[in-house]
Protein backbone atom coordinates (compact mmCIF):
# COMPACT_ATOMS: atom_id res chain seq x y z
CA UNK A 1 0.00 0.00 0.00
CA UNK A 2 2.93 2.47 0.75
CA UNK A 3 4.80 1.95 -2.72
CA UNK A 4 1.25 2.48 -3.95
CA UNK A 5 0.60 5.53 -2.49
CA UNK A 6 4.31 6.46 -3.93
CA UNK A 7 3.37 5.32 -6.76
CA UNK A 8 0.47 7.69 -7.36
CA UNK A 9 1.36 10.73 -5.33
CA UNK A 10 4.74 10.73 -6.86
CA UNK A 11 3.18 12.00 -10.52
CA UNK A 12 0.00 13.59 -12.18
CA UNK A 13 0.74 11.01 -15.20
CA UNK A 14 0.96 8.20 -12.90
CA UNK A 15 -2.13 9.59 -11.48
CA UNK A 16 -3.90 9.93 -14.85
CA UNK A 17 -2.48 6.59 -16.43
CA UNK A 18 -3.75 4.33 -13.51
CA UNK A 19 -7.22 6.26 -13.52
CA UNK A 20 -7.31 5.34 -17.20
CA UNK A 21 -6.57 1.80 -16.69
CA UNK A 22 -8.49 1.30 -13.94
CA UNK A 23 -11.41 2.52 -16.58
CA UNK A 24 -10.04 -0.05 -19.04
CA UNK A 25 -10.57 -3.23 -16.89
CA UNK A 26 -14.18 -2.39 -15.66
CA UNK A 27 -14.86 -2.14 -19.34
CA UNK A 28 -13.39 -5.48 -19.97
CA UNK A 29 -14.99 -6.71 -17.11
CA UNK A 30 -18.23 -5.64 -18.26
CA UNK A 31 -17.65 -7.11 -21.55
CA UNK A 32 -16.07 -10.34 -19.79
CA UNK A 33 -19.82 -10.90 -17.95
CA UNK A 34 -21.64 -10.05 -20.93
CA UNK A 35 -19.68 -12.74 -22.80
CA UNK A 36 -20.46 -15.27 -19.93
CA UNK A 37 -24.06 -14.22 -19.80
CA UNK A 38 -24.38 -14.42 -23.64
CA UNK A 39 -22.63 -17.94 -23.32
CA UNK A 40 -25.46 -19.33 -21.04
CA UNK A 41 -28.16 -18.06 -22.46
CA UNK A 42 -26.40 -19.61 -25.96
CA UNK A 43 -25.83 -22.90 -23.88
CA UNK A 44 -29.23 -23.17 -22.29
CA UNK A 45 -30.85 -22.87 -26.10
CA UNK A 46 -28.35 -25.25 -27.40
CA UNK A 47 -29.60 -27.85 -24.69
CA UNK A 48 -33.25 -27.28 -25.44
CA UNK A 49 -32.62 -27.25 -29.09
CA UNK A 50 -30.89 -30.55 -28.79
CA UNK A 51 -33.51 -32.07 -26.53
CA UNK A 52 -36.44 -31.25 -28.91
CA UNK A 53 -34.56 -32.50 -32.04
CA UNK A 54 -33.87 -35.51 -29.79
CA UNK A 55 -37.75 -35.78 -28.24
CA UNK A 56 -39.12 -35.28 -32.27
CA UNK A 57 -37.21 -37.63 -33.25
CA UNK A 58 -38.54 -40.26 -30.55
CA UNK A 59 -41.66 -40.26 -31.10
CA UNK A 60 -41.51 -39.99 -34.80
CA UNK A 61 -39.47 -43.41 -34.52
CA UNK A 62 -41.77 -44.82 -31.47
CA UNK A 63 -45.17 -43.84 -33.76
CA UNK A 64 -44.14 -45.28 -37.11
CA UNK A 65 -42.94 -48.64 -34.79
CA UNK A 66 -46.12 -48.72 -32.77
CA UNK A 67 -44.70 -48.86 -29.93
CA UNK A 68 -42.14 -46.87 -27.62
CA UNK A 69 -38.60 -46.92 -28.68
CA UNK A 70 -36.08 -46.05 -25.27
CA UNK A 71 -32.94 -44.53 -26.22
CA UNK A 72 -29.76 -45.33 -24.15
CA UNK A 73 -26.55 -43.69 -25.42
CA UNK A 74 -23.65 -41.74 -24.18
CA UNK A 75 -25.41 -38.59 -24.66
CA UNK A 76 -29.05 -39.12 -24.43
CA UNK A 77 -31.64 -41.88 -22.17
CA UNK A 78 -34.79 -42.35 -22.06
CA UNK A 79 -37.60 -43.54 -19.37
CA UNK A 80 -41.06 -44.02 -18.56
CA UNK A 81 -43.08 -43.10 -15.44
CA UNK A 82 -43.60 -47.06 -15.28
CA UNK A 83 -40.15 -48.12 -15.48
CA UNK A 84 -38.72 -50.15 -12.08
CA UNK A 85 -35.28 -48.79 -13.15
CA UNK A 86 -36.35 -45.12 -13.43
CA UNK A 87 -33.60 -43.00 -11.37
CA UNK A 88 -34.90 -41.70 -7.83
CA UNK A 89 -34.66 -38.05 -8.91
CA UNK A 90 -36.44 -38.33 -11.68
CA UNK A 91 -39.81 -39.50 -9.83
CA UNK A 92 -39.89 -35.79 -8.72
CA UNK A 93 -40.21 -34.57 -12.16
CA UNK A 94 -44.40 -34.84 -12.34
CA UNK A 95 -44.49 -31.66 -14.69
CA UNK A 96 -43.97 -31.13 -18.36
CA UNK A 97 -41.23 -29.16 -19.49
CA UNK A 98 -37.14 -29.04 -19.59
CA UNK A 99 -35.49 -29.07 -16.39
CA UNK A 100 -31.71 -29.27 -15.32
CA UNK A 101 -30.31 -31.51 -12.78
CA UNK A 102 -27.10 -30.46 -10.76
CA UNK A 103 -26.45 -33.94 -9.25
CA UNK A 104 -25.77 -35.57 -11.62
CA UNK A 105 -25.63 -32.69 -14.14
CA UNK A 106 -28.26 -33.63 -17.04
CA UNK A 107 -31.18 -31.90 -18.49
CA UNK A 108 -34.43 -33.76 -19.08
CA UNK A 109 -36.97 -33.05 -20.73
CA UNK A 110 -40.42 -34.74 -19.40
CA UNK A 111 -43.44 -35.14 -22.09
CA UNK A 112 -46.51 -37.40 -21.85
CA UNK A 113 -46.15 -40.87 -22.94
CA UNK A 114 -48.09 -41.70 -26.36
CA UNK A 115 -48.61 -44.79 -25.09
CA UNK A 116 -49.22 -44.65 -22.15
CA UNK A 117 -50.98 -42.67 -19.29
CA UNK A 118 -47.49 -41.85 -17.76
CA UNK A 119 -44.59 -39.47 -18.21
CA UNK A 120 -42.13 -39.79 -20.33
CA UNK A 121 -38.69 -38.80 -19.88
CA UNK A 122 -35.58 -37.41 -22.23
CA UNK A 123 -32.42 -37.37 -20.21
CA UNK A 124 -29.37 -35.24 -21.92
CA UNK A 125 -26.20 -35.58 -20.38
CA UNK A 126 -23.95 -32.34 -21.35
CA UNK A 127 -20.43 -33.30 -20.29
CA UNK A 128 -20.22 -36.41 -22.96
CA UNK A 129 -21.50 -34.08 -26.07
CA UNK A 130 -18.51 -33.56 -28.15
CA UNK A 131 -20.09 -30.73 -29.77
CA UNK A 132 -20.71 -28.58 -26.84
CA UNK A 133 -17.26 -29.37 -25.44
CA UNK A 134 -16.36 -27.67 -28.48
CA UNK A 135 -18.22 -25.30 -28.60
CA UNK A 136 -17.13 -24.05 -24.79
CA UNK A 137 -13.24 -24.60 -25.48
CA UNK A 138 -13.73 -22.16 -28.93
CA UNK A 139 -15.89 -19.62 -26.46
CA UNK A 140 -12.81 -19.99 -24.02
CA UNK A 141 -10.04 -19.12 -26.49
CA UNK A 142 -11.87 -16.83 -28.17
CA UNK A 143 -12.78 -14.80 -24.67
CA UNK A 144 -9.01 -14.96 -23.36
CA UNK A 145 -7.98 -13.90 -26.79
CA UNK A 146 -10.58 -11.09 -27.16
CA UNK A 147 -9.72 -9.81 -23.47
CA UNK A 148 -5.91 -10.03 -23.99
CA UNK A 149 -6.64 -7.96 -27.19
CA UNK A 150 -8.80 -5.68 -25.06
CA UNK A 151 -5.95 -5.03 -22.29
CA UNK A 152 -3.20 -4.42 -25.21
CA UNK A 153 -5.25 -2.00 -26.50
CA UNK A 154 -6.52 -0.44 -23.14
CA UNK A 155 -2.44 -0.16 -22.13
CA UNK A 156 -1.32 1.46 -25.38
CA UNK A 157 -4.85 3.95 -25.42
CA UNK A 158 -3.59 4.56 -21.66
CA UNK A 159 -0.47 5.69 -22.52
CA UNK A 160 -1.57 7.86 -25.89
CA UNK A 161 -4.26 9.63 -23.55
CA UNK A 162 -2.26 9.71 -20.40
CA UNK A 163 0.32 12.15 -22.34
CA UNK A 164 -2.35 13.83 -24.07
CA UNK A 165 -3.56 15.00 -21.20
CA UNK A 166 -0.79 15.57 -18.96
CA UNK A 167 1.40 17.00 -22.18
CA UNK A 168 -0.20 20.59 -21.39
CA UNK A 169 0.60 20.63 -17.85
CA UNK A 170 4.32 19.30 -18.48
CA UNK A 171 5.07 22.46 -21.12
CA UNK A 172 3.64 24.86 -19.16
CA UNK A 173 6.28 23.17 -15.96
CA UNK A 174 9.33 23.59 -18.35
CA UNK A 175 8.04 26.81 -19.21
CA UNK A 176 8.17 28.48 -16.01
CA UNK A 177 10.95 26.43 -15.44
CA UNK A 178 13.13 28.54 -18.19
CA UNK A 179 10.73 31.85 -17.26
CA UNK A 180 12.16 34.86 -15.84
CA UNK A 181 10.73 38.37 -14.69
CA UNK A 182 13.12 39.35 -18.16
CA UNK A 183 11.45 36.48 -20.29
CA UNK A 184 8.41 35.24 -19.12
CA UNK A 185 6.67 31.84 -20.12
CA UNK A 186 5.05 31.42 -23.09
CA UNK A 187 1.52 31.70 -23.10
CA UNK A 188 -0.17 28.20 -24.26
CA UNK A 189 -2.50 28.28 -27.20
CA UNK A 190 -5.62 26.96 -25.55
CA UNK A 191 -8.85 28.48 -24.14
CA UNK A 192 -9.47 25.63 -21.28
CA UNK A 193 -8.73 26.12 -17.84
CA UNK A 194 -4.79 24.98 -18.73
CA UNK A 195 -4.71 28.25 -21.17
CA UNK A 196 -5.91 30.26 -18.02
CA UNK A 197 -3.39 28.77 -15.78
CA UNK A 198 -0.79 29.40 -17.97
CA UNK A 199 -2.16 33.21 -18.73
CA UNK A 200 -2.13 33.32 -15.37
CA UNK A 201 1.73 32.42 -14.68
CA UNK A 202 2.54 35.04 -17.32
CA UNK A 203 0.51 37.72 -15.97
CA UNK A 204 2.02 37.22 -12.39
CA UNK A 205 5.72 37.00 -14.41
CA UNK A 206 5.44 40.43 -16.16
CA UNK A 207 4.00 41.70 -12.33
CA UNK A 208 6.67 40.39 -10.88
CA UNK A 209 9.05 41.91 -13.79
CA UNK A 210 7.02 45.48 -12.65
CA UNK A 211 8.37 44.87 -9.65
CA UNK A 212 11.73 44.28 -10.14
CA UNK A 213 11.92 47.51 -12.85
CA UNK A 214 10.04 49.89 -9.83
CA UNK A 215 13.19 48.56 -7.38
CA UNK A 216 15.48 49.32 -10.14
CA UNK A 217 13.65 53.01 -10.68
CA UNK A 218 14.07 53.30 -6.75
CA UNK A 219 18.00 53.01 -6.91
CA UNK A 220 18.42 54.74 -9.97
CA UNK A 221 15.74 57.85 -9.32
CA UNK A 222 17.36 58.05 -6.08
CA UNK A 223 21.11 58.51 -6.57
CA UNK A 224 20.12 60.87 -9.27
CA UNK A 225 18.03 63.00 -7.12
CA UNK A 226 19.99 63.02 -4.08
CA UNK A 227 22.48 64.51 -5.36
CA UNK A 228 21.02 68.07 -5.10
CA UNK A 229 20.39 67.98 -1.11
CA UNK A 230 23.77 66.20 -0.97
CA UNK A 231 25.74 68.87 -2.29
CA UNK A 232 23.52 71.89 -0.57
CA UNK A 233 24.93 70.15 2.68
CA UNK A 234 28.47 69.88 1.48
CA UNK A 235 28.42 73.33 0.80
CA UNK A 236 26.83 74.77 3.69
CA UNK A 237 29.28 72.02 5.86
CA UNK A 238 32.21 73.85 4.29
CA UNK A 239 30.61 77.34 4.97
CA UNK A 240 30.22 76.24 8.50
CA UNK A 241 33.78 75.03 8.88
CA UNK A 242 35.23 78.41 7.47
CA UNK A 243 32.90 80.22 10.03
CA UNK A 244 33.99 81.04 13.30
CA UNK A 245 31.00 82.74 14.11
CA UNK A 246 27.51 80.71 14.75
CA UNK A 247 25.02 83.10 14.15
CA UNK A 248 26.46 83.70 10.90
CA UNK A 249 26.16 79.66 10.40
CA UNK A 250 22.79 79.87 10.63
CA UNK A 251 21.80 80.58 7.18
CA UNK A 252 23.88 77.40 6.38
CA UNK A 253 22.65 75.31 9.15
CA UNK A 254 19.06 76.16 8.18
CA UNK A 255 19.86 74.87 3.87
CA UNK A 256 20.62 71.90 5.79
CA UNK A 257 17.74 71.19 7.84
CA UNK A 258 15.71 71.96 3.96
CA UNK A 259 17.75 69.75 2.24
CA UNK A 260 17.75 67.03 5.34
CA UNK A 261 13.92 67.34 4.28
CA UNK A 262 14.07 67.26 0.87
CA UNK A 263 16.26 63.74 0.94
CA UNK A 264 13.71 62.44 3.29
CA UNK A 265 10.83 63.22 1.16
CA UNK A 266 12.44 62.27 -1.68
CA UNK A 267 13.00 58.57 0.37
CA UNK A 268 9.37 58.16 0.87
CA UNK A 269 8.36 59.37 -2.86
CA UNK A 270 10.67 56.88 -4.48
CA UNK A 271 9.59 54.34 -1.91
CA UNK A 272 6.22 55.42 -2.97
CA UNK A 273 6.82 54.82 -6.19
CA UNK A 274 8.35 51.32 -5.99
CA UNK A 275 5.37 50.15 -4.19
CA UNK A 276 2.01 48.99 -6.03
CA UNK A 277 -0.06 51.00 -4.40
CA UNK A 278 -0.25 53.96 -1.98
CA UNK A 279 -2.46 54.67 0.71
CA UNK A 280 -0.75 57.05 2.84
CA UNK A 281 -2.00 60.23 3.39
CA UNK A 282 -0.33 63.17 1.21
CA UNK A 283 1.00 67.11 1.95
CA UNK A 284 -1.19 69.06 -0.41
CA UNK A 285 0.78 72.77 -1.53
CA UNK A 286 -0.18 75.23 -3.97
CA UNK A 287 1.80 74.80 -7.41
CA UNK A 288 2.74 78.53 -7.35
CA UNK A 289 4.06 78.43 -3.62
CA UNK A 290 6.00 74.93 -4.89
CA UNK A 291 7.66 75.94 -8.25
CA UNK A 292 8.74 79.41 -5.67
CA UNK A 293 10.29 76.90 -3.48
CA UNK A 294 11.82 74.58 -6.44
CA UNK A 295 13.19 78.57 -8.03
CA UNK A 296 14.51 79.19 -4.65
CA UNK A 297 16.19 76.03 -4.00
CA UNK A 298 18.11 76.13 -7.29
CA UNK A 299 19.13 80.04 -7.42
CA UNK A 300 20.06 79.36 -11.15
CA UNK A 301 23.03 81.38 -12.07
CA UNK A 302 21.38 82.71 -14.97
CA UNK A 303 18.59 84.14 -13.24
CA UNK A 304 18.77 87.36 -15.76
CA UNK A 305 17.07 84.56 -18.53
CA UNK A 306 14.89 83.26 -16.40
CA UNK A 307 11.11 84.89 -17.53
CA UNK A 308 8.35 83.57 -15.16
CA UNK A 309 4.87 84.25 -15.62
CA UNK A 310 1.97 83.47 -12.86
CA UNK A 311 -1.59 83.23 -13.15
CA UNK A 312 -3.83 84.57 -10.42
CA UNK A 313 -4.61 80.77 -8.93
CA UNK A 314 -3.13 77.66 -8.84
CA UNK A 315 -4.28 73.96 -8.09
CA UNK A 316 -3.22 72.41 -4.91
CA UNK A 317 -1.10 69.28 -5.22
CA UNK A 318 0.73 66.59 -3.70
CA UNK A 319 3.87 68.85 -2.56
CA UNK A 320 6.39 65.75 -2.16
CA UNK A 321 5.63 64.77 -5.87
CA UNK A 322 5.08 68.02 -7.30
CA UNK A 323 8.73 69.34 -5.76
CA UNK A 324 10.40 66.73 -7.42
CA UNK A 325 8.74 66.85 -11.14
CA UNK A 326 9.14 70.43 -11.31
CA UNK A 327 12.73 70.04 -9.57
CA UNK A 328 13.71 67.82 -12.40
CA UNK A 329 12.05 70.38 -15.02
CA UNK A 330 13.79 73.47 -14.04
CA UNK A 331 16.96 71.50 -13.53
CA UNK A 332 17.37 70.52 -16.79
CA UNK A 333 16.22 73.49 -18.53
CA UNK A 334 18.70 75.44 -16.29
CA UNK A 335 21.93 73.36 -17.31
CA UNK A 336 21.29 73.00 -20.50
CA UNK A 337 19.83 76.24 -21.80
CA UNK A 338 21.93 79.13 -23.38
CA UNK A 339 20.03 82.28 -23.44
CA UNK A 340 16.71 81.85 -21.99
CA UNK A 341 14.45 79.90 -19.72
CA UNK A 342 10.45 80.92 -19.69
CA UNK A 343 7.88 79.56 -17.35
CA UNK A 344 4.49 79.87 -17.47
CA UNK A 345 1.70 78.88 -14.92
CA UNK A 346 -1.74 78.97 -15.84
CA UNK A 347 -3.90 76.90 -12.91
CA UNK A 348 -2.94 73.53 -13.23
CA UNK A 349 -1.09 73.88 -16.55
CA UNK A 350 3.28 74.05 -16.76
CA UNK A 351 5.09 74.49 -19.45
CA UNK A 352 8.98 75.33 -19.35
CA UNK A 353 10.99 75.88 -22.41
CA UNK A 354 14.52 76.71 -22.66
CA UNK A 355 16.90 76.85 -25.63
CA UNK A 356 19.64 74.20 -26.30
CA UNK A 357 23.22 75.20 -25.93
CA UNK A 358 25.32 74.11 -28.70
CA UNK A 359 28.65 73.69 -26.36
CA UNK A 360 26.13 71.38 -24.17
CA UNK A 361 26.63 67.50 -25.48
CA UNK A 362 25.69 65.71 -22.10
CA UNK A 363 22.18 63.58 -22.08
CA UNK A 364 18.97 64.34 -19.79
CA UNK A 365 19.91 61.79 -17.24
CA UNK A 366 17.75 60.30 -15.30
CA UNK A 367 15.26 62.93 -14.96
CA UNK A 368 12.88 62.31 -18.13
CA UNK A 369 11.92 59.37 -16.18
CA UNK A 370 11.35 60.20 -12.99
CA UNK A 371 9.08 62.87 -14.50
CA UNK A 372 6.93 60.01 -16.29
CA UNK A 373 6.79 57.91 -13.92
CA UNK A 374 5.94 60.20 -10.98
CA UNK A 375 3.46 62.09 -13.58
CA UNK A 376 1.85 58.54 -14.30
CA UNK A 377 1.66 57.73 -10.63
CA UNK A 378 -0.57 60.77 -9.72
CA UNK A 379 -2.67 60.65 -12.77
CA UNK A 380 -0.53 64.32 -14.22
CA UNK A 381 0.02 64.36 -17.95
CA UNK A 382 3.49 65.37 -19.12
CA UNK A 383 4.69 65.81 -22.54
CA UNK A 384 7.81 66.79 -24.01
CA UNK A 385 9.24 67.97 -27.33
CA UNK A 386 12.47 68.99 -28.87
CA UNK A 387 12.01 71.08 -31.75
CA UNK A 388 13.90 74.46 -33.47
CA UNK A 389 16.88 73.84 -30.89
CA UNK A 390 14.31 74.20 -28.43
CA UNK A 391 13.62 71.91 -25.50
CA UNK A 392 10.25 72.66 -23.87
CA UNK A 393 8.05 70.56 -20.99
CA UNK A 394 4.02 70.79 -20.86
CA UNK A 395 2.62 69.21 -17.60
CA UNK A 396 -1.21 68.49 -16.69
CA UNK A 397 -1.36 68.68 -12.81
Amino acid sequence: MRLASHYLHKRLYNRVFVLIMGLVLLLTLSLLLMAWVNAQLHTTSLVNRKLNQQMRFLLDDSIKKGRLVKVNSPMFSSFVGSDKGLPLYLSNLTEQGVFKIEHPKVYVQVVSSPFSDGLLYLLYFPEQDLERSLYQNRLKYYVVIGVMALLGIGLVASLYITKIIVSPITTLQKNIEHASPDSPPVVLDREDELGQLSRSFTNAFQRIRAFVEREHNFTRFASHELRTPVTIIQGALEIIAYSPDLAKAQPALRRIESANNDMQALIRTFLSISRESRTEQVELVSLQGCLDYCLQQLRPNKAELLSVQYSTHSKLVNKILAHVVIQNVLRNAFSYSANSVAIELKFDRLMVSNDIDPDCHSGYGHGIDIINVICEKADWLAFYRCHDNRFSWLIYF
